[in-house]
Formats: structure tokens, sequence, C-alpha cells
């Protein structure tokens, strides 16, 4: 039997972890939260399947962009080896090459899977923004 509140508090701590390699641009830190056979559903993208589509999906990200994000869990549900969180993800998102940011207010959903070892891991990923789509962002 697992104990839900150490769970809840695990799953915390893997999108805390997750929202530092992203703010840092750690490409290797970024992948460790996600399990191998990742589904991973980007606005106005087609869907990313597997960790090495991922891999080569977020090394793209970074060769042109840097971000600072903040990830706000709004539920987290754990029904046995798999749990659900959804929340609020603020920002900003900059070009490498110079110019302008973009601020980002999106929603996002995570699926976590346990693993055999008993720590979690993203499974499925889906997010998107709360406002209307504009052209070149």
């Amino acid at each position: 039997m697992h104990d839900k509140a150490r769970d809840i508090e695990a799953i915390n701590a893997l999108l805390a972890s997750h929202v530092k390699a992203v703010n840092s641009s750690d490409i290797t830190a970024n992948l460790m939260g996600f399990t191998e056979d990742v589904v991973y559903l980007p606005p106005e993208a087609p869907p990313v399947l597997g960790k090495p589509a991922l891999a080569a999906f977020v090394e793209s990200f970074y060769s042109a962009f840097s971000a600072e994000i903040e990830m706000i869990p709004e539920d987290t549900v754990v029904s046995g080896d798999w749990a659900f969180q959804w929340g609020n993800l603020t920002g900003e998102v900059w070009p490498l090459k110079g110019g302008d940011g973009s601020q980002m207010d999106w929603k996002w959903l995570y699926i976590y899977q346990r693993q055999p070892d008993g720590s979690w891991k993203v499974a499925r990923d889906i997010y998107n923004s709360n406002g209307p789509s504009v052209e070149g962002s």
C-alpha cells in the first residue's frame, strides 16, 4: 500500500525539478522526469512519441530559446500506480538571437506513472495557452 501524501510530495518534487531544468536550459535534467514511452502533446504541433523524439523536440527548443517559468499545480490525484496533476504555467520565453520575449499564460496536464523503483515520471504531457493563439508565438 502506498502513502498518497508521500506520493503527492514526490510528484511535486519532480515538478519542481522539471521547472528548474527548464529555467536552466538543462536538457538532461529535463528529460530525466519522463518515461521512455512518453506521449508529449504540444500546442499546434503533432504528438511527440517516445523519449528520443522528445529529446529532439527539447533540443530544438533550447537551441532557439531560453525560458523562465513557474508551474503552480491546482490539483493532484493519485490512483494506484498512476496520478494526474493539472495547473497553471506563467513565465516568459526569449529568442537566443535577441528580440522581445513572449509572455506565457498556459495550463498543463501531466499524467504520471509510478516506476518499478517507486519513483514517479511523466508519461503524458499536454499544455496550451489560456489566451488566443498569436501569430509567431
